[in-house]
């Protein structure tokens, strides 16, 4: 049987907050607030996006997931 990497790490994590935005997210929202496309398709990618971090998360074995932000709006 293969050992089980960061079973005990020596130290505490969390985490927590936001996570690095994917190239599609991050041009899909300079469009969005430029005017060139509608909040509706911003909000299908953003959608996507959380889709698969979540599942990322999953995979890797996280207790406790976060959508990474992904939403929040700021420059």
């Amino acid at each position: 049987m293969a050992p089980q990497l960061h079973q005990r790490p020596p130290f505490r994590a969390e985490h927590l907050g936001s996570l690095l935005r994917p190239n599609e997210l991050l041009d899909t929202k300079l469009a969005f607030e430029a005017g060139k496309i509608p909040e509706s398709q911003l909000t299908a990618v953003e959608d996507k996006e959380v889709k698969d971090i979540v599942a990322t998360q999953k995979k890797l074995g996280y207790a406790a997931m976060s959508d990474g932000e992904y939403r929040r709006h700021s420059k």
